[in-house]
């Protein structure tokens, strides 16, 4: 047996589930905690307060999605938060956290799957996915370097055509990124 698929039947045996759901007030605390706490997995480490956070996601061309991990051991609640902003035909990665705690179990790939996804459903060509480094956030530029996104001319920057399906991880259970969900910050 290889250690690739000694690693890939361990996530399996995880039986990890992977939820997104729509930034709401239920979970915009904890969701402006990782926000604002979180530095190792943060695509650009940007701080909000809750407040701040509230009026980016009532921008025009938005939308906010909060990660939920579980496996079969137990909960982790709500580890990731994923941000997302339209322009024209590109859709730009805003924000992409996740928790330490769940880092290297495929939730990363997850997201930036999710991300794809979104952007297709939203009718844009490209996801990009600036990347601001800081002292602390080397992990998430390393994923970034090996997740097959191509690594954009100029600073820090991160390209996959939408055409293209990105690779969503089998070892994970998936759910929550349709576009018809609505729970939203307004009717909060």
């Amino acid at each position: 047996m290889t250690q690739s698929a000694s690693i890939e039947e361990w996530l399996e045996s995880l039986a990890t589930r992977v939820r997104f759901s729509r930034l709401d007030s239920a979970n915009l605390p904890r969701a402006a905690e990782l926000l604002n706490k979180t530095n190792q997995f943060n695509l650009r480490t940007r701080r909000l307060t809750e407040a701040e956070l509230r009026a980016w996601v009532g921008g025009s061309g938005r939308e906010m999605w909060v990660v939920h991990v579980s496996d079969r051991f137990g909960d982790a609640g709500l580890v990731g938060i994923l941000g997302l902003e339209w322009g024209g035909a590109t859709a730009t990665l805003v924000d992409c956290v996740l928790s330490c705690r769940v880092l290297g179990r495929q939730v990363e790939e997850a997201m930036v799957w999710a991300a794809v996804e979104r952007a297709r459903d939203g009718g844009a060509q490209r996801l990009v996915a600036p990347f601001f480094p800081t002292p602390k956030n080397k992990p998430c530029l390393d994923f970034l370097l090996k997740s097959g996104l191509e690594h954009g001319k100029g600073a820090d920057s991160f390209v996959w055509e939408a055409e293209r399906r990105y690779p969503r991880p089998r070892a994970l259970r998936i759910e929550g990124t349709a576009l018809g969900e609505e729970a939203s910050l307004h009717h909060a």
